[in-house]
């Protein structure tokens, strides 16, 4: 049996190391399932790329102990069975990665205007709100010109500057300002609504 089979034969173990995590416990129910399958999938990423090029020398992720050995050498222990201690560590580290990817999709939405600074805590339970009200916010730029979205986007999501964006684009500062003005007036109109009762904290409201 090769070594990746041997990890993966304790699938359903490292999912409830990752349901322990702190980060992931108060997650709703319907996201924290495929959240928390997310970070099992992404550990065998991580582990199958462990001393690849993708890592270079002295970056703090390879154990200085495990370097140069073949990734099953690192994964399993002498009796072959899996180092739990090992990928406990690695379960953290990516569960970790994924909490600070969602805290900073929820500050690129800050960028939409100035009324759009949400309160979002994953203790909270607004977490359920504040994401149906970002998915209204995604699915109202689907609907624009391709344009619109695109420098939108990099304007939000890249964290952008509006003289950045019109130094590297060639195009005038006006245009991207009246642009991403035009911009923020759609979404405001779109889920303002959704947005007021996210702000009164009325999120029965919101479904």
């Amino acid at each position: 049996m090769e070594w990746f089979d041997i990890v993966a034969k304790r699938h359903n173990e490292y999912l409830k190391i990752v349901a322990s995590f702190p980060e992931n416990i108060t997650r709703i129910a319907s996201e924290r399932k495929k959240n928390n399958e997310d970070i099992v999938q992404d550990t065998y990423i991580e582990i199958t790329e462990l001393g690849t090029k993708k890592h270079k020398d002295g970056d703090k992720r390879v154990n200085p102990k495990y370097k140069g050995l073949p990734t099953c050498k690192r994964i399993l222990d002498k009796e072959g069975e899996v180092n739990i201690v090992f990928m406990w560590i690695i379960l953290k580290r990516v569960s970790l990665a994924h909490r600070k990817k969602r805290i900073k999709k929820t500050k690129q939405f800050i960028r939409l205007g100035d009324e759009f600074e949400m309160s979002y805590n994953d203790d909270s339970e607004n977490e359920e709100a504040f994401s149906i009200v970002m998915d209204r916010v995604e699915n109202e730029m689907d609907t624009w010109h391709w344009y619109d979205k695109l420098l939108f986007e990099t304007y939000v999501k890249d964290s952008r500057s509006m003289r950045g964006l019109s130094s590297d684009t060639h195009i005038s500062l006006t245009s991207i300002f009246t642009t991403l003005k035009n911009c923020k007036e759609r979404i405001r109109q779109s889920v303002g609504e959704d947005y007021a009762d996210y702000m009164n904290k009325d999120y029965e409201l919101i479904k």
